[in-house]
Formats: C-alpha cells, structure tokens, sequence
C-alpha cells in the first residue's frame, strides 16, 4: 500500500493474480492432465508472470495518470505495451 500511496492500485494488482490460480486449475482440471510436478510448478510461474504483469501495467497506468491523461485512455494505451508477447 505505501508503495502505491492508494488502495485502488493495490486491489488492481491483487485481482489478475486472484483469478490466475482458479484459471490454472480450471485449465488443468479441462484437460483432464494430473496435478503432477509439471503442474505444480506451472500453478506458481502463473501466479507470478500475472502478478508481474499486473505491477507493471498498474505501475505504466499510474504513470500515465500523473501525466495528466485519463484512466481509460492510460490502460488503453499501456495494454498493448505491457502485454506484448
């Protein structure tokens, strides 16, 4: 929180890293493929590259804000930047 100054940015980055883990297992529980070590070592990289993602889009977001330009605008402009393959 102290690093965000705010709460709003915070649930921001808690959110994507929430849905990830149920996402992870959903997927693996679709295609019918064991909770094997392969898995239980993909489940935490998931968590991990999304909650990277996520810091580092809140964190361009939040940049552009400061910029004087609007949230929307900020988020659309950072999507294609921060979630490049």
């Amino acid at each position: 929180m102290v690093q965000y100054e705010s709460w709003r940015l915070p649930l921001s980055v808690i959110l994507p890293v929430a849905t990830a883990a149920p996402g992870g297992l959903a997927a693996l529980w679709l295609r019918r493929a064991p909770l094997d070590v392969y898995g239980q070592i993909g489940l935490p990289i998931l968590i991990g590259l999304a909650a990277k993602n996520a810091i580092l889009m809140a964190e361009f977001v939040r940049a552009r804000a400061l910029a004087r330009e609007s949230l929307p605008t900020a988020a659309e402009a950072g999507a294609p930047t921060r979630y490049r393959p």
